[in-house]
C-alpha cells in the first residue's frame, strides 16, 4: 500500500491502486455479500484484482474470495492511464458520511506517490467519461466498484428489493432452513441469509428462539465453508510478486 497524506495528483498515472467497498451506514450486509475490491492497474496493462466478501459468521472479518491477474492491450492501458490522469488531476477530496468509501494510491511517471479518497457518487464531475465506467468497459468487468459513478443524481437511486424472508414468519423460515441443509450451494446461502436476517431483526426475550437460530446458522456456516476455496484467476499472485513484477 502506498498510502500517505492527501495531496493533489499531478503528472501522468503510471500505477493506480483503488480500494472500493461498502463500509458505510447503509443496507445490512448478509453472508457472502461483496464488501471490498482492490484493483491495481499499471501502464504496461497489467491488472490485479482481489475481491472480499462478508464471512458467513457475522463476527468474523471479511474474507478473500477471489484473485485475478491478467493483461490488457497497450492501447487499452494507454486509455486507462489517460482517463485516470484526467480524473485524479481534477478530483478534489470530499468527505461524505454514510456513503460507500473508496481510496486510491497513485504513482506518476516521475515516481511520485499520491494518496486520495472519497465517497461513491460525490465529488468530481467530469466532462469526459467517468473513470469507473471506462475501466469497467476496458476490462470487461461490469461490477467493479472503483470510485462509483462520477455523475450522481438522487433520481437515479433504486428502491431496495425486499427479500421473501423479510416478511415471512420466523417459524416458516426456520422450517425451510431445517430441511434445506442438503440443498445446493446457492440455496443454502439464501437460507443462511434468511436465518441471519431473523436473528438480527428479533428484539424479543425468547432465548430459546435465539439459541435455535444460532445452532442452525452454525450448521450452515460449517457446511458452506467446507466447500469454499478462494477462486483464482488463470495466474494467481501475491502482493509481493506484484511488487517484484
Amino acid at each position: 500500500m502506498l498510502s500517505g497524506e492527501m495531496i493533489p495528483f499531478t503528472g501522468r498515472v503510471k500505477v493506480m491502486r483503488i480500494v472500493g467497498g461498502y463500509g458505510c451506514y447503509g443496507r445490512r450486509l448478509l453472508p457472502y455479500d461483496e464488501t471490498q475490491q482492490r484493483i491495481t492497474v499499471n501502464e504496461r496493462g497489467q491488472v490485479w484484482l482481489s475481491r472480499y466478501d462478508r464471512a458467513p459468521c457475522p463476527f468474523d472479518p471479511d474474507q478473500l474470495v477471489s484473485l485475478q491477474y491478467f493483461r490488457v492491450s497497450g492501447e487499452a492501458a494507454s486509455r486507462l492511464m489517460n482517463i485516470a490522469s484526467e480524473f485524479f488531476g481534477r478530483y478534489g477530496y470530499e468527505c461524505v458520511r454514510d456513503a460507500q468509501q473508496w481510496s486510491a494510491d497513485l504513482v506518476n511517471t516521475a515516481g511520485e506517490m499520491f494518496h486520495t479518497a472519497g465517497a461513491v457518487g460525490h465529488g468530481c464531475f467530469l466532462v469526459t467519461p467517468g473513470l469507473t465506467n471506462v475501466v469497467r468497459e476496458e476490462l470487461g468487468i461490469p461490477d467493479l466498484l472503483l470510485v462509483g459513478d462520477d455523475a450522481w443524481d438522487e433520481a437515479d437511486i433504486e428502491e431496495p428489493v425486499h427479500c421473501w424472508y423479510e416478511t415471512a414468519p420466523f417459524e416458516d423460515v426456520f422450517r425451510l432452513a431445517e430441511s434445506g441443509l442438503d440443498s445446493e450451494h446457492n440455496r443454502r446461502v439464501e437460507l443462511l441469509r434468511a436465518l441471519e436476517w431473523h436473528y438480527w431483526d428479533y428484539e424479543g426475550p425468547d432465548v430459546d428462539r435465539i439459541r435455535r437460530l444460532q445452532r442452525l446458522m452454525h450448521r450452515y456456516v460449517v457446511s458452506l465453508e467446507a466447500e469454499r476455496p478462494v477462486r483464482r484467476g488463470r495466474h494467481s499472485f501475491s502482493w509481493k510478486e506484484m511488487a517484484e513484477e
